[in-house]
């Protein structure tokens, strides 16, 4: 038994075709699978990166303050973009902890309830 490359041709210009470029087909199935995944796993999704979002704010606004001794006026900026960015964490992982909380909410009543699973 051999095994053999076999080529393939691939047109997108057939009639009654996708609606989509190869490249915007591919940012479709990407934002279809976080979705997907974000309401099997909300924690994962958004409450990982929700929490590194929140380190990465805070760090910057330890910098931001360590540096307040030398120059108020050049510290505005980053001041600013550590709290929008630990802002922006502590949206993420409520969020996450709300879906969670749904899910489990909702998983547990229907077994409940209706005996689903």
């Amino acid at each position: 038994m051999k095994i053999k490359e076999v080529p393939t041709v691939i047109r997108y210009d057939v009639p009654k075709g996708s609606n989509f470029t190869a490249l915007s087909h591919g940012f479709t199935v990407l934002a279809w699978a976080m979705v997907s995944l974000s309401q099997k796993k909300p924690l994962l999704v958004l409450g990982l990166p929700g929490l590194g979002l929140f380190a990465a704010g805070a760090a910057m606004g330890l910098n931001a303050v360590n540096g307040i001794s030398d120059s108020v006026d050049a510290l505005v900026g980053p001041g600013l973009t550590a709290v929008w960015i630990g802002v922006l964490g502590l949206a993420m992982m409520a969020t996450g902890l709300v879906l969670q909380s749904a899910r489990n909410f909702l998983r547990h009543l229907l077994i409940k309830e209706f005996g689903l699973a």
